[in-house]
């Protein structure tokens, strides 16, 4: 008998390949897929195989049940973790959908410093590059692949879950800790067995952690530009994306595991943030939104120094904001505090952050959330990478 303790566990998460020939759905993991700098710095995971078995109700002249058989098999759970600089750009990719592979990553002109932008797209399921979406070249036979191989190491064995898909992600943002939380859907689970845990490691460069003191919290009027949002001060935050994936579906291919989802409605973005106390001076603001006009946010972390006037960075990006709901409860003789909630939008015309805030990387969809990640040495291409 092995115990097990939380401490020595490891993660790792791999993307499936795209590139000719792509990969089938599902893939099988290799002995070897997962290694140096897939790790995934986490802090607690709850993927399980749900089993739904077909009771049989015949009448056989018992008072008990004939054994059940197992008709259908669902892997899903969630993944939670420190946002970190590093460890978690291939979840977030796959999340979002899209990083455009000629301009993202971009070298910020120190040769160490990469920025990656990843922006939403309609489609999650395996599919072919559209038109516009990169540039012409030798890829007729590949394919946008948004899942992959997620390992866990507990002692003494290795755990792969196959065909790994982001339904939901989560930013919570509070003085105490800054979380992603990812909402999965997998085909199937392989092992126990051995899947190169003693290789899997983190990424090179920084994996410290992003602090609510390293946040910046920016909203404003859409037209009056980037440049005219202002900076509030929040002390709770929480950007929420939800992918809508149906996780349910099975046809006699896929036997008793689930169909590669796809969407069962359009995705949601929503915000929300709160404040410590009452602010006379943002009565203004609020009195705008509330008359339906259109507003703009950015959230920003600033980590470590990479080189020069480079520093590791998260970005999140809402070109289209709406308030939903404005409140300032008297709960008590304390401070009177303020919660307000926003749903995003695709922008309706330019995207005020286009000019100046992506590095030059082209926008290829018109979507409600953009992600910009800078870390070190990376110059590879999430959606691409093999």
């Amino acid at each position: 008998m092995s115990d097990s303790i939380g401490i020595l566990s490891k993660a790792a998460f791999k993307k499936d390949a795209g590139l000719s020939p792509a990969s089938t759905y599902p893939v099988t993991p290799g002995a070897t897929d997962m290694s140096a700098g897939h790790q995934v710095p986490f802090t607690s995971e709850s993927i399980a195989l749900a089993l739904e078995r077909s009771r049989d109700p015949s009448l056989i002249g018992s008072g008990g049940a004939t054994p059940s058989d197992i008709i259908g098999e669902k892997a899903a759970g969630s993944l939670e973790a420190r946002l970190r600089y590093r460890g978690l750009e291939r979840l977030m990719m796959i999340a979002m959908g899209f990083e455009q592979p000629d301009d993202s990553p971009a070298n910020l002109g120190t040769g160490t410093a990469y920025a990656h932008l990843f922006e939403l797209d309609d489609h999650l399921m395996t599919e072919a590059w559209a038109a516009g979406e990169r540039d012409a070249g030798a890829w007729a036979n590949d394919r946008k692949v948004r899942r992959g191989q997620l390992g866990f190491y507990r002692q003494p064995n290795d755990i792969v879950w196959q065909s790994v898909m982001v339904n939901k992600m989560t930013l919570s943002a509070q003085p105490s800790e800054v979380k992603m939380a990812f909402d999965l859907i997998g085909y199937d689970k392989v092992g126990p067995g051995s899947y190169n845990h003693a290789n899997w490691t983190l990424p090179t460069g920084s994996i410290a952690q992003a602090l609510f003191t390293q946040m910046t919290f920016k909203l404003g009027l859409r037209a009056g530009g980037a440049g005219s949002l202002s900076t509030i001060g929040v002390s709770n935050l929480e950007l929420a994306l939800d992918n809508k994936l149906k996780g349910d579906d099975q046809d006699t291919d896929s036997g008793a595991n689930i169909i590669e989802p796809c969407r069962s409605d359009m995705r949601d973005v929503t915000l929300k943030v709160e404040f410590p106390r009452y602010n006379s001076s943002w009565e203004a603001l609020l009195t705008l939104m509330e008359s339906n006009t259109e507003m703009s946010a950015m959230i920003e972390f600033t980590g470590p120094q990479i080189s020069g006037s480079y520093y590791y960075k998260w970005q999140f990006f809402l070109p289209s904001l709406w308030l939903t709901k404005a409140v300032n409860p008297i709960d008590g003789p304390g401070p009177v505090k303020m919660s307000w909630e926003f749903v995003a939008a695709r922008p309706n015309g330019t995207d005020i952050f286009e000019s100046g805030y992506y590095n030059s990387i082209r926008l290829i969809k018109d979507s409600e959330l953009r992600v910009m990640c800078i870390n070190a040495n990376d110059s590879s291409n999430y959606l691409t990478e093999v």
